[in-house]
């Protein structure tokens, strides 16, 4: 009776070491990691003068706009910027992905006026009190 039970087990045992082999799987490749491309063009204009950010981003989920911009944000895309004064526009785009997240910053700066003096000086009409280098001196009693 013992034989009829032990030759199913014993070739059970056999067959299910049939076809397994002693190789181990190819070893899983690193992760992606996400990337941002975010740019100006150009990167300096004079105020007034418009330029165009542009951005691109790889193996993200979702996007947020910081600094000059704000909220969120498509995964690629472009806008164009007018500089309204001389302060520096900085516009920061931070992505989430699954492996991680990833930030990058872009500015746009103000450029120096052709001649290349940054201040517009202003001119003064002559007898203007307010600017006057003479000295006013009153009379001795």
């Amino acid at each position: 009776m013992h034989v009829r039970y032990c030759i199913p087990v014993v070739a059970l045992l056999v067959l299910s070491g049939c076809g397994k082999s002693n190789q181990t799987a190819p070893p899983t490749p690193p992760p992606t990691p996400a990337t941002i491309a975010l740019a100006f063009n150009p990167s300096s204009v004079q105020p007034g003068q418009s330029s165009t950010l542009s951005w691109k981003v790889a193996n993200v989920v979702s996007c947020t706009g910081t600094g000059a911009w704000s909220g969120a944000i498509p995964l690629s895309g472009s806008e164009t910027i007018i500089l309204q004064n001389s302060k520096t526009l900085t516009y920061t785009l931070s992505c989430t992905g699954s492996n991680g997240s990833v930030l990058q910053t872009a500015s746009l700066t103000a450029a120096l006026p052709p001649g290349g003096c940054g201040v517009n000086p202003t001119v003064r009409k002559m007898g203007d009190r307010r600017f006057s280098r003479h000295k006013k001196t009153t009379p001795a009693a």
